[in-house]
Order: C-alpha cells, then sequence, then structure tokens
C-alpha cells in the first residue's frame, strides 16, 4: 500500500471522527445550557463553532463578516490558480496532473458564492428566510455540482447533476450548524474514496503528493478551527483561514508536481 492511499484513508477516518465529535459537542453544549450551567465544561470544540457551524467575525455584518472575506478571498485564488492553469498550459503539463488545478477554479468560485450568500442570509431574521424553496434547491446543486465535476472528472455532465442534486436534497434537512461539517465530510469521503479507487497503474507521485498536500491538510484545518475559534481565529478572520487552506494547497500542489514533471522530462531527454 502506498504512501498516497495511507494519506487518503487517514482523510476518512478524520472526516468521520470530526463529524462525530461536533454532532456529540453539539448535544453536550446543548445540555450543558438547558440545566442552565454558566460554564461550558467541553474545551475541545469552540462554543462559537458549535452555535454558527463555523467560526464567524463580524456576524452582522454584510459586507464584513467571515462568510463576506472568505468570498473575496477566494474569488482572488481563483485568479490565482487560473493562473496556474495558464502556466501548465505554457509549460505543457499532462491534464492528469493538472486536473486538482483546473476543476477547482470553478468550484473554488462556487464556493466563495456560497459563502458570500450564507453570510447576507444571516443577517436577516430567521423566520422571514425560507429554507426548502427553489431558490435554495438551486443554488445548492450548482455549489454542489462544481465539486462533484472536480471529484468525479471523468463522469459525464448528467451524472454530475444528479450526484449533485442527490447530495443537495440531504443538505437541504442537515440543521444550518451541522451545514459546514456535512460539506466538509461529503467532500473528503467523496474526494478520497474516489482517489483510493483508481486503477494502480494511475497511482503515481502525484497521486500521493496530492493526498498528502490537497486532501490531507483540509482535514487538520478544521479541527484547529474547531478548537482555536474561541481563543484565537474569532479575532482574525475565522473560517477565512480554513478558506484560505484549500486553494494554498493546490498551488503548493502545482508549484512542487511542476517541478517534478520538468525534472523528470530533462532526464529523460538526456
Amino acid at each position: 500500500m502506498i504512501i498516497g492511499d495511507i494519506a487518503n484513508i487517514l482523510v476518512i477516518i478524520n472526516a468521520l471522527i470530526y463529524a462525530g465529535v461536533i454532532l456529540l459537542s453539539t448535544i453536550s453544549y446543548e445540555t450543558f445550557l438547558y440545566n442552565e450551567r454558566n460554564e461550558y465544561g467541553n474545551k475541545l470544540i469552540s462554543s462559537n463553532v458549535l452555535v454558527d457551524g463555523f467560526c464567524i467575525t463580524n456576524k452582522h455584518s454584510v459586507w464584513w463578516s467571515s462568510h463576506a472575506i472568505c468570498f473575496y478571498i477566494d474569488v482572488f485564488f481563483c485568479y490565482l490558480l487560473y493562473r496556474c492553469k495558464v502556466d501548465g498550459i505554457r509549460n505543457k503539463l499532462p491534464a492528469t496532473i493538472m486536473e486538482p488545478v483546473n476543476l477547482n477554479i470553478m468550484a473554488h468560485f462556487g464556493h466563495g458564492i456560497a459563502h458570500f450568500i450564507i453570510g447576507y442570509v444571516s443577517t436577516i431574521t430567521i423566520e422571514n428566510h425560507k429554507r426548502i424553496s427553489i431558490s435554495n434547491i438551486v443554488w445548492l446543486i450548482l455549489f454542489w455540482y462544481g465539486f462533484v465535476r472536480a471529484i468525479f472528472s471523468k463522469l459525464s455532465w448528467k451524472e454530475h447533476v444528479s450526484i449533485s442534486t442527490g447530495i443537495s436534497f440531504f443538505h437541504l434537512y442537515v440543521p444550518i450548524r451541522f451545514g459546514f461539517t456535512y460539506v466538509q465530510t461529503i467532500l473528503l469521503l467523496l474526494a478520497s474514496a474516489n482517489d483510493l479507487s483508481l486503477k494502480k497503474e494511475d497511482k503515481d507521485c502525484f497521486y500521493t503528493l496530492k493526498a498528502c498536500i490537497v486532501n490531507v491538510p483540509i482535514g487538520i484545518v478544521g479541527w484547529l478551527e474547531a478548537y482555536t475559534c474561541d481563543s484565537v481565529l474569532i479575532y482574525i478572520g475565522g473560517h477565512v483561514w480554513y478558506d484560505c487552506t484549500i486553494p494554498i494547497s493546490i498551488i503548493i500542489y502545482y508549484i512542487i508536481a511542476k517541478t517534478l514533471y520538468i525534472e523528470r522530462t530533462m532526464y529523460w531527454r538526456l
């Protein structure tokens, strides 16, 4: 079993443990509140994460909440990913190496838009916002479509739409505070399971590189956000740091993958 397989298996295990801890911690947190205790006894997960589902600063600001800043940052990183794509074309890198870059531009842009929508909706009275509506269903499908397309690149657009619709249907019934946990869990499970299903001959050094540099850090940063929100992150942008991790990991992957490919090509020419 190669290192990439081990990394992807650990990603799956970590995602499931994280989801379980968040669920149990939320139940524990609500029990403490119900019993009117002054202090929350669970020190593993920050209370702000348990209440909001994210680590959110400036909650009542449409333009400067963590959600809004995530949108601005995500758009910026989409531009950087696009520049990586252009650079990859110029250096004639294989499509298999460029997939994590090319397919995640659209996915990450949709991710940013989703944050802005969540930030806007959270500033209005929750009673005035209908959770299950045509508009919500449409934007959820579009949101998931970008990620599903990036993960299952070999499937047809019809299959992408079908999978996205199924995931979105269940997403509608997930309590808002568990929205982030649901998204992270589904994405990490699908991405890692799909990578593990690749044929042995397709699991080269670039497969291992993607598993270790792109897949693994996301789950780790999720724990850091949950643990350090109340004490650190809520004062310096909150969930923004999690969002930055995704494109930065992809860019680092691209730089290393490009270097390895060029060195290999030069060696073969000698």
